[in-house]
């Protein structure tokens, strides 16, 4: 692939193409940033891992439509955007903010993880999410110290929320690393609360809990904080707040 100045971009591929993509980076090709934006690709298998010049560098991935991702990459950064329709992925990267590109694999049925143990704090939304993936992220995250919860693209009922069976086993990062939780647009609704009782029992270590509830009359307010306030917790220094 030529190289122009410091940055490549592919843009919006021709019809005729087919919605499969293969990068193959190649040793010192001098691309800081290399962005793929391609809102009809289905598969892309991305590599690059050379040496591909000297000093920080980026990837950047827009493409709404993927169900397959490949990625193994030496980059410093990643700019991912959400893939919805992303159904199975295996990523090798060495990301400094990697939550995101966790943020980002949200609708899999298979996932292969390699990432840097530095994690630290991690946003996952909430949306559609089930249990394993976010159990899953928690034992790749040995050092998270932060986790924040947020419904950020809307749910529609309560069933597609969360799995009903409770993990089978609990991630150390919540027994001896998580300090703060953060929960936005907490809807109290049964499969939320149980998530809530299963963090807060057995996060030892965890400082402070803010729970945020979505937009709601004052009685159901209360109702969800009077129960989660009730909840035990792993930590006896644990202050819960209500925002």
């Amino acid at each position: 692939m030529e190289c122009l100045d410091h940055k490549s971009s592919l843009e919006t591929m021709a019809e005729s193409l087919e919605a499969v993509l293969v990068v193959n980076r190649q040793e010192d090709d001098n691309v800081t940033t290399f962005s793929i934006m391609v809102p009809s690709l289905q598969k892309l298998i991305y590599d690059a891992r050379v040496a591909t010049h000297k000093g920080d560098s980026e990837f950047v991935l827009n493409a709404p439509s993927l169900k397959f991702l490949k990625i193994s990459d030496l980059s410093n950064e990643c700019m991912v955007e959400r893939m919805p329709q992303l159904v199975s992925a295996n990523v090798g990267a060495t990301y400094w903010n990697t939550d995101k590109i966790l943020s980002a694999l949200t609708s899999l049925n298979s996932l292969s993880l390699c990432l840097p143990s530095e994690l630290v704090e991690l946003e996952f939304c909430t949306f559609e999410t089930e249990w394993d993936l976010l159990m899953s992220m928690l034992k790749l995250s040995p050092n998270l110290r932060a986790l924040k919860l947020n419904e950020r693209h809307g749910v529609v009922s309560e069933e597609g929320v969360y799995n009903r069976d409770e993990p089978s086993s609990v991630p150390e990062t919540l027994m001896f690393g998580l300090q703060t939780l953060e929960w936005r647009k907490y809807r109290g609704w049964k499969r939320e609360k149980q998530l809530a009782t299963f963090i807060l029992k057995h996060s030892c270590r965890l400082k402070t809990a803010i729970i945020s509830p979505r937009s709601t009359t004052l009685e159901r307010k209360h109702v969800m904080l009077t129960e989660l306030a009730l909840l035990s917790r792993g930590s006896t220094t644990c202050q819960l707040v209500f925002g």
